[in-house]
């Protein structure tokens, strides 16, 4: 599923999603093999196998969302997919897809109001190294939008100013424009420090 996701190969998605369960039989999600101590184990059902985090806590919606794939998250919305769940990184679904410039994919994560429009990059998890620099601000989604991004395989490494229409997306959808991160510093703080007038 995290592979199909990646790829954005939605009939592969389906295929092995529909090896799933929807539900278990008795309603509530167990097998009929015991474990040690004799408790019944969780069956897994197709909305688990969308919710499964990888290694990571990488969800296939975060994948989805990273490589722009919005006909994979609207799948994945539709079958279950928890559109706030945060990684070992902290990232959230739509944290991806807008520091990756997919427009569309996050208006799908925000479209049936499922999802929090100023969900924040929460803790970095123990288990990710720290060769990884990963680090948390708190930041919201408009706060991803509004900073300067550090360049991608698009731009050969070049720095790149914020999508000014991703930011007017996320506005429309109810972000805060003053949620200030770890820092105390609001998205406008970013845009301008980015010298970004459109987003500003």
């Amino acid at each position: 599923a995290h592979a199909a996701a990646k790829r954005g190969d939605l009939d592969g998605l389906d295929a092995v999603a529909r090896l799933f369960p929807v539900s278990s039989a008795d309603g509530h999600s167990r097998s009929l093999a015991s474990d040690n101590a004799g408790a019944p184990e969780r069956v897994v059902t197709r909305r688990d196998l969308l919710r499964r985090g990888d290694a990571r806590g990488v969800a296939p919606l975060a994948l989805a969302a990273w490589r722009g794939h919005a006909r994979v998250a609207d799948y994945l919305l539709r079958g279950g997919a928890d559109p706030d769940a945060r990684d070992d990184y902290g990232v959230a679904a739509l944290h991806k897809a807008v520091g990756h410039g997919h427009m569309d994919v996050a208006r799908r994560i925000l479209a049936d109001g499922g999802a929090d429009v100023n969900v924040r990059v929460g803790a970095v998890a123990a288990s990710v190294p720290k060769s990884y620099a990963a680090e948390s601000r708190g930041q919201t989604a408009l706060h991803v939008a509004c900073r300067r991004k550090q360049g991608d395989e698009e731009t050969d490494g070049a720095p790149t100013p914020a999508d000014a229409r991703l930011v007017a997306t996320l506005l429309r959808y109810g972000a805060d424009p003053n949620a200030r991160d770890a820092l105390g510093e609001t998205p406008l703080h970013h845009a301008l420090e980015a010298r970004d007038a459109a987003s500003a």
